[in-house]
């Protein structure tokens, strides 16, 4: 097994050759990495190895530039993780690349207030499960539906502990006196 325990982004533009040769396509970390804390590269990938069997669907694979029309295709499914990942970074003071803009810091703080509001609200849950899932471009989180819940905050009060119901309190209490309780008060040594 191969550990990696690199947070570094980074993209290769393959589609904006001037030339590419036929039969070639580059796909999954050969296209693209990311910080794993984003979880993102797995989708990519997976989202990228889909082009080839759409295209051949449409397409014959063996016509001339077919491989171009399918990296083309592939990138595509990078640019939605690619904008999130390094909208992200950015904000980082040890990031290199360049420095986070006005928008990245309205971005940032927009997409916290949303994830807030997520803890109570479907609306800003399913936007930014979207989003993440790669389902929809970065864009899809400013909709109608999740805007007021970013604006408002979440509509539910923070929970102070668990939501059980009644019965799953009665089954938690009868486990404390069968243990002797969760939390046993340490004894001095």
């Amino acid at each position: 097994m191969v550990v990696s325990r690199s947070t570094s982004n980074a993209r290769r533009y393959l589609e904006k050759a001037r030339q590419w040769p036929d039969r070639l396509v580059v796909l999954g970390d050969a296209l693209a990495t990311f910080n794993p804390a984003y979880g993102q590269g797995m989708s990519v990938a997976a989202l990228g190895a889909q082009v080839p069997g759409r295209e051949a669907r449409r397409n014959a694979l063996h016509v001339p530039g077919a491989a171009r029309t399918i990296q083309r295709a592939a990138a595509r499914s990078v640019e939605a993780a690619w904008t999130l990942a390094v909208s992200q970074d950015v904000l980082y003071p040890e990031v290199r690349g360049g420095a986070p803009t006005l928008v990245d810091h309205l971005a940032a703080r927009y997409t916290r207030r949303l994830t807030k509001a997520a803890t109570g609200s479907y609306a800003a849950a399913s936007a930014l499960w979207t989003v993440t899932g790669l389902k929809a471009g970065p864009t899809h989180l400013l909709r109608p539906a999740s805007l007021p819940h970013a604006i408002t905050g979440p509509p539910l009060p923070a929970l102070s502990a668990p939501p059980l119901t009644p019965r799953e309190r009665q089954i938690m209490s009868a486990l404390d006196r069968t243990s002797g309780g969760a939390n046993p008060t340490p004894r001095p040594v």
